[in-house]
């Protein structure tokens, strides 16, 4: 039976109500990531460019995530010290090599005073200039790279039904561990890259060149946090960019399932 205009209307208002919402006003990474995890279930967090353990910390006390981590950190140094902090965590696990597109032994630039920025490319001028960390005191470290989907069921052997984030901070080469992991990106639910607005590094991937690569994949943004920008002329230099895959939505799982096993929405 064709419901009376005033009513359709009335039912159309709730219905949108329901799934457009204002964003968040001054939400924190942390806080999104909460909020994302809690809504897709996600269990397990892949964290590749772990450093010494900082995004695994803010996963735990921010987002109030109890599941499961597992780090990846090829530079020794700072694997000594990130296997330091994880032996308090019985959830946390970590793998001392990088991820890739390919599977491969090659040399990363590690910089002394500020490791964190350590990268296999090479910091350009104006990486430099705003970077000085990157302008000296480099060394070169050989390292292990093996590609995502060759370790994925390896690494995340442990966790049941395991619903995964992979969250990306390499300095330049997330475009290189996404296309080394395209096998098993239909196994994961939420992605976090940083986005470079402003290069800093030789060869890297510019902001939409990630964003296209990430949309054809079926990953659509949720979030976006500025990272570090420049003081001269305000310009954002990089950004946290959070991922859902939109299959892995709630509400497109729920559509897909037959109409007996769906639930109505409440209101």
């Amino acid at each position: 039976m064709r419901l009376p205009r005033p009513r359709r209307l009335e039912r159309l208002r709730r219905d949108l109500a329901r799934i457009v919402a204002p964003y968040p006003e001054a939400e924190s990474l942390g806080h999104h990531l909460g909020r994302v995890i809690r809504r897709l279930g996600v269990n397990c967090v892949l964290d590749v460019g772990a450093h010494i353990g900082q995004y695994a910390s803010v996963l735990r006390t921010e987002a109030e995530f109890t599941g499961h981590i597992v780090s990846f950190e090829p530079c020794a140094s700072s694997y000594r010290r990130l296997i330091a902090t994880v032996q308090d965590d019985r959830r946390w696990r970590c793998h001392p090599y990088a991820l890739g597109s390919v599977g491969e032994i090659r040399d990363m630039n590690v910089f002394s005073s500020a490791t964190n920025l350590s990268s296999f490319l090479e910091p350009n001028s104006y990486g430099s200039h705003r970077f000085p960390a990157v302008a000296g005191g480099q060394r070169r470290e050989r390292v292990a790279v093996h590609r995502l989907a060759d370790v994925f069921d390896e690494v995340t052997a442990h966790v049941p039904d395991r619903r995964v984030l992979l969250k990306l901070d390499t300095q330049g080469y997330d475009l290189h561990v996404l296309k080394g992991a395209e096998d098993v990106l239909g196994q994961i639910v939420a992605v976090q890259t940083e986005l470079s607005s402003m290069p800093i590094y030789d060869q890297m991937p510019s902001l939409t060149a990630t964003l296209d690569y990430l949309e054809g994949a079926g990953f659509l943004p949720t979030g976006m946090f500025p990272v570090t920008c420049d003081d001269d002329d305000m310009r954002v230099i990089e950004f946290d960019c959070v991922c859902v895959a939109d299959a892995a939505h709630p509400s497109r799982r729920r559509a897909e399932r037959p109409p007996h096993e769906r639930t109505s929405p409440s209101g």
